[in-house]
């Protein structure tokens, strides 16, 4: 699977839809406080996350054995670049 096809699933459940909005809003950073937004147990919210980070949507970085995800809206804009290129008429 190329990196952007990854990129665009990751957009398809709605549980990860969720997950973005609330680190686009701030609210979110490690897995007990996304945790807290969903009935889910955690290992599904996880399940999520990773998926999310293999996808190119989410960036990670680890401090004290606790995994923090971060949403750069930057990111999306270079997998849409790379996928619509191929499309385009000259």
């Amino acid at each position: 699977m190329e990196n952007y096809d990854r990129f665009f699933k990751s957009f398809s459940h709605p549980v990860r839809r969720r997950l973005i909005e609330l680190a686009f809003q701030g609210k979110c950073h490690t897995l007990a406080d996304f945790s807290d937004h969903f009935s889910l147990a955690p290992t599904s919210v996880r399940k999520h996350l990773r998926f999310l980070v293999r996808g190119g949507v989410f960036l990670t970085k680890t401090e004290r054995g606790v995994a923090y995800y971060f949403f750069d809206p930057a990111n999306l804009f270079v997998p849409w670049e790379k996928f619509s290129k191929k499309y385009r008429v000259a």
